[in-house]
């Protein structure tokens, strides 16, 4: 089971809002300790490239799965924070 951590940098809400996102190319994005959604040219203003939508969704499998979905956030969120952010 995972459990839900308050102080996390990425999750499952980002994951799900990224799904959702309707640009094709919509990616997520750390910038300044905090995550955003972008797409198209525009560049985060330098920000970490977390995960784009496709990624997601092909990491995913069924997009539908909330376990699954905050799966994948503990591991990106543990993976920020390896790299220090």
């Amino acid at each position: 089971m995972v459990e839900s951590n308050e102080h996390a940098i990425i999750t499952k809400a980002d994951l799900r809002q990224l799904l959702d996102a309707a640009a094709p190319d919509a990616r997520l994005v750390l910038s300044e300790g905090k995550v955003g959604i972008h797409s198209g040219r525009d560049d985060a203003g330098g920000g970490m490239l977390v995960i784009s939508r496709a990624d997601l969704v092909g990491r995913l499998g069924d997009p539908g799965d909330e376990r699954r979905l905050a799966e994948l956030a503990a591991v990106l969120d543990s993976d920020i924070r390896l790299l220090g952010a």
